[in-house]
């Protein structure tokens, strides 16, 4: 007689912030996915990144480079860990970190603040920088062990390249992509631009 297994729970669908999008996606991102938003830099990054991040109603965690990037980061519960040499202002929702010369730096001050914030979701705007200034392979290395970590964590993450300031070989991540066990969701073009204007408007509301 065998035993009867029950079938696994459903993960639920974390909202992208842009109700386009979640229809696309059939209700948004999966929990505890890894998405790499490959765009270049335009008015509507910010916005789905800041869309998302109020969407999501739990805590969440904005790892960027600047303190002007740390501004969207403006709901309750939302804290920023900025990886910069450069002293950051006292703040109650900024964390100072270190600059990015030193990925091991990097992984450890990110270990610290998921183990100090807990958080649910998190976006990972420095992916750009990081490759500017490492190795492709050294930075898809670093980018697969630490999308892995968020993911044996259940955190959802949202990761940002700008694919312009790069060129194909280091903007290929079939390698991360083959070592995950759920594959990145890689965004080509943000269509929609005055949809996008207008739930940034609203957010701004």
């Amino acid at each position: 007689m065998t035993e009867k297994t029950a079938p696994p729970t459903p993960r639920h669908k974390v909202s992208t912030g842009y109700a386009k999008l979640d229809e696309a996606l059939q209700g948004g991102f999966l929990a505890g996915s890894a998405i790499v938003l490959s765009a270049p830099a335009s008015d509507e990054v910010p916005i789905l990144l800041e869309g998302f991040i109020h969407a999501a109603q739990e805590k969440g965690l904005l790892i960027c480079r600047t303190v002007s990037s740390a501004q969207i980061a403006t709901p309750d519960g939302v804290r920023s860990l900025v990886c910069s040499d450069r002293p950051s202002p006292p703040s109650e929702n900024v964390i100072p970190g270190k600059g990015i010369d030193s990925l091991t730096d990097v992984n450890l001050q990110i270990v610290e603040v998921l183990d100090s914030v807990e958080p649910n979701y998190v976006v990972l705007d420095i992916l750009s920088d990081v490759l500017l200034r490492h190795k492709a392979l050294q930075t898809r290395r670093w980018l697969t062990e630490l999308l892995e970590r968020f993911r044996s964590r259940n955190i959802t993450t949202l990761a940002v390249l700008n694919p312009y300031m790069h060129s194909l070989t280091e903007t290929s991540l079939e390698e991360s992509k083959k070592r995950l066990q759920e594959a990145a969701v890689i965004f080509k073009k943000l269509g929609a631009r005055r949809e996008l204007q207008k739930a940034g408007a609203k957010l701004a509301s």
